[in-house]
């Protein structure tokens, strides 16, 4: 039979398993809480990431509009250019026409000669 001391020891032992066991309950219940936590974390960053996903998709069909929106600038200014040269070449064929014609050109005249060819320097760089 047992004794009185192997029934206290087995006693200590058995209130020691059992605090063991309510620490374990204790761990693994704050375990689970804070698997829940990181779990809903991971959602919300998993929606944050979805909605900046999204905004750089938007931003770079903005970017996208943006770019062709002035390689149509740059398209029509070159053809504004050409055609700004083209009537001051024809400026400069009438100014001749009316010195050699009249023999003498007025200032007027000279002065807008030398506009004109000093503007196409100008737009050719």
């Amino acid at each position: 039979m047992l004794s009185m001391q192997q029934l206290e020891e087995l006693e200590s032992r058995v209130v020691k398993a059992l605090q063991l066991i309510s620490d374990l309950r204790t761990d693994n219940a704050k375990l689970e809480n804070d698997n829940e936590s990181l779990k809903s974390e991971n959602e919300d960053l998993k929606l944050t990431l979805d909605e900046k996903e999204q905004e750089v998709a938007r931003i770079r069909k903005e970017l996208d509009e943006s770019t062709r929106e002035l390689q149509e600038l740059k398209d029509k200014e070159e053809v504004l250019e050409k055609k700004i040269i083209s009537l001051l070449g024809k400026l400069d064929v009438v100014a001749v026409r009316a010195d050699t014609r009249g023999g003498r050109s007025s200032q007027a005249e000279i002065k807008a000669s030398a506009c004109s060819r000093h503007s196409r320097r100008a737009f050719r760089g």
